[in-house]
């Protein structure tokens, strides 16, 4: 059975990629609405599993729209791309339930990870730092463990967290602490904190292990 994607988004060339992407999926049905109106008639007339609503800018108006269209319908999950955002709209979606950002440049990866998430009901935590896609070096330790650091890269980078990978192979849990030592060389600096991971993702097909951090103050 096919999800029913509901595409808000004005008549453009990025709108027919997007609903390309969103198709390549054999399970997604895309159908689109050029105006919040025009999507608030749909889901009064059909049945649709998400909502994508894909603006430039987020605002507390266009937040509002959300609200409206998970009330008319039935708390329809919403996902919101977008070029930029106000600080205080970002955080105020932290409470919003079933409502996510997923600010442009984005992988295709997390636009259809995100999608997946919402049709099948999974909390999914807003991210309320925007991440920036990097190749920096470095290393962690764990906490009170005398081995030599892990050799890591950095693949993304915010001011909240971090996505690192690394080759040897090592046991992290979710909860674990590590010291990290992320060497910046455009700036000849290095940068020294501990983190928390979040998550760790199976091993790719290249013998590397990923995981999610988030820095701990």
């Amino acid at each position: 059975m096919r999800n029913r994607i509901l595409l808000i988004s004005r008549a453009s060339e990025e709108t027919h990629n997007l609903k390309y992407e969103l198709r390549r999926q054999d399970h997604f049905s895309v159908n689109v609405a050029s105006t919040p109106d025009h999507a608030l008639r749909s889901l009064m007339n059909e049945q649709v599993n998400l909502v994508v609503f894909n603006t430039e800018a987020f605002t507390r108006k266009k937040m509002q729209i959300t609200y409206d269209l998970r009330e008319i319908g039935r708390k329809v999950p919403v996902l919101v791309l977008a070029e930029s955002v106000l600080p205080d709209v970002l955080l105020s979606l932290r409470n919003a339930q079933g409502t996510v950002l997923l600010e442009k440049p984005y992988e295709p990866k997390d636009l259809f990870g995100l999608s997946e998430k919402l049709m099948g009901g999974e909390g999914c935590s807003q991210r309320i730092y925007r991440r920036y896609f990097t190749n920096q070096e470095g290393e962690f330790y764990k906490p009170h463990v005398r081995d030599l650091g892990v050799q890591m890269k950095v693949r993304n980078l915010s001011q909240g967290g971090a996505f690192i990978e690394f080759e040897e192979r090592i046991n992290l849990r979710t909860g674990d602490v590590l010291n990290l030592n992320i060497r910046l060389v455009e700036v000849r600096k290095s940068y020294k904190m501990p983190a928390k991971v979040v998550w760790v993702s199976a091993s790719s097909p290249m013998g590397r292990t990923g995981c999610g951090v988030q820095f701990v103050r």
